[in-house]
């Protein structure tokens, strides 16, 4: 691996110093890979064995202006590479970029196979029809089901004509289907809906959401979600929102998690964390602030829920919620994050809150249920009830006072979702499964 550093400078207004995208094109002006950020790494699986002439493009923006840089690669001919040994496991596992290209399709290109491996794709293990070889691009069409898993089969003959076969796989939420939040209303705009791509802090939006510091970028996944890739080379990255003190009483963290994926090309530096912080000033480092932490050295590529119950200080004092990547050196970690969700209890002892006792019966039901609670709280309670594409279904208000609902499932058999909220923004949400 080469290791290469770009850095826009101009004085321009509208110069967005802080992404460049590099291009690498081979001999015959194929596109090899493409990305945008300001550090990567020239990989040997971009080129081919027998080496040759190649081009790096580096191109930014300054407001409307194209700043381009050209330069030649002479790649000299690599015989031990692009081999049937232990490291094809490992460069297939690196996997593939992922573009949203709207209307549900998406382009995927993988990050480090060589020139003549032979990529067959396929989704939920039916052939798509689709091959492409080495780095070059596809595009898919998400179907709308779930689950949603898009997998690479690569195939390689080395020189010395051994055959070696590896799949990566990675799973996505059913395109443009709103997601039940199974902790709402904390934190506020958890799915990162109400998005604009692009580097945060420069060029992209995201509701609710801000940029502290550091480098983030916003990525869609469809037309209506997005998730954030965060990135620290020793110094940290911030995203904050004003959150969760809205009746402004002292409240107490329960449960954090988090939809979390490694995305760089490297294992996560040793030492890197997913910081969570409620600060009384989000432009202050205050170390006084951190809540908890996850240690991320072992994520993998894939999508996976971190749950997080054990905080060093669980009270929330201040309105502001920060998520903090901090590498401890300089070597990149790059992690992206979806679906951050917080379960927040009162500070006090008052068991009259939704956090209480909820039971809900029969379940499974053939439509007919019971909501009741242990003892009868002192505030009104809201009932909504979700399919499971997240759709609303009904809403009940029970009155202060009161401890049972009845509520009637009018939809399909199948699966939905009892969420219930009082007045204090505390929350719980129930499964229940509608049988014939």
């Amino acid at each position: 691996q080469y290791p290469v550093s770009a850095q826009l400078q101009c004085n321009g207004n509208g110069c967005i110093s802080t992404s460049v995208k590099y291009s690498v094109y081979d001999a015959a002006n194929n596109l090899i890979t493409q990305g945008n950020t300001l550090n990567f790494n020239i990989l040997p699986g971009w080129f081919d064995p027998a080496g040759g002439l190649y081009t790096l493009i580096l191109e930014g923006y300054c407001g409307t202006n194209k700043c381009t840089c050209t330069i030649p690669l002479n790649v000299d001919k690599c015989l031990d590479d692009c081999l049937c040994d232990s490291d094809f496991a490992t460069q297939v596992s690196i996997r593939y970029f992922v573009k949203y290209l709207g209307n549900c399709s998406y382009e995927f290109t993988p990050k480090n196979l060589c020139k003549a491996d032979k990529v067959k794709w396929t989704h939920n293990d039916n052939n798509l029809n689709i091959t492409s070889f080495g780095n070059n691009t596809v595009t898919i069409a998400s179907p709308n089901v779930s689950p949603n898993e898009i997998c690479m089969e690569v195939t390689r003959i080395d020189v010395n004509g051994h055959k070696c076969v590896a799949k990566y796989c990675q799973k996505f939420k059913s395109c443009n289907q709103p997601i039940v939040n199974p902790c709402a209303p904390h934190p506020f705009n958890p799915h990162f809906n109400d998005f604009e791509e692009g580097s945060l802090g420069l060029n992209a939006k995201l509701r609710i959401w801000e940029l502290g510091r550091g480098e983030a970028y916003v990525n869609a996944e469809d037309d209506t979600s997005a998730y954030v890739t965060m990135i620290s080379r020793g110094e940290p990255t911030d995203i904050f929102q004003t959150c969760c003190l809205s009746n402004g009483m002292e409240k107490r963290i329960d449960r954090f998690r988090v939809n979390i994926k490694n995305e760089g090309f490297d294992k996560i530096p040793q030492g890197t964390k997913l910081q969570i912080l409620c600060p009384a000033d989000v432009t202050v480092l205050d170390p006084s602030a951190l809540k908890g932490e996850i240690e991320l050295s072992n994520l993998g590529y894939n999508w996976e829920e971190i749950s997080l119950s054990n905080f060093s200080d669980p009270n929330w004092k201040f309105n502001n919620l920060v998520l903090r990547l901090i590498s401890p050196t300089g070597t990149e970690a790059s992690v992206s994050i979806d679906d951050p969700c917080f379960d927040l209890l009162m500070s006090s002892d008052d068991d009259n809150t939704v956090e209480h006792m909820i039971s809900i019966h029969p379940n499974p039901t053939t439509g007919d249920i019971i909501i009741q609670l242990e003892s009868v709280p002192d505030n009104q309670l809201n009932i909504k009830v979700f399919d499971i594409l997240g759709r609303e279904i009904s809403k009940s208000p029970m009155l202060k006072g009161a401890k049972i609902l009845r509520i009637k499932l009018d939809g399909n058999t199948g699966i939905y979702f009892i969420h219930v909220s009082d007045s204090f923004g505390n929350s719980i949400t129930k499964k229940v499964i509608k049988v014939e």
